[in-house]
């Protein structure tokens, strides 16, 4: 993979990325209405991609077994990514 797909130079605001993240989870789990409102209420406060990994780990967030997977499946390339083209 040539670059990140994030579209940002390598100088990008870590507050801005995070909003990308939880963008990119909403639009790969929409039409998913218990995902998009557990994304949804992690976009409203700083660190949220963070916060969401937490909840996911700590269990009690309302999404099946199922749904949860997907989410840490998606999630898992984009980390990467950002650690490959940023870190």
């Amino acid at each position: 993979m040539a670059g990140c797909l994030c579209g940002f130079d390598t100088a990008i605001e870590i507050g801005e990325l995070d909003a990308m993240v939880l963008d990119y989870l909403g639009d790969r789990h929409a039409g998913q209405a218990a995902a998009e409102q557990f994304i949804a209420g992690f976009a409203q406060q700083g660190n949220g991609v963070l916060r969401l990994l937490q909840a996911l780990a700590q269990g009690g967030h309302g999404l099946d077994a199922r749904a949860a997977d997907a989410m840490l499946a998606a999630l898992e390339p984009t980390i990467s990514s950002i650690e490959e083209q940023h870190l």
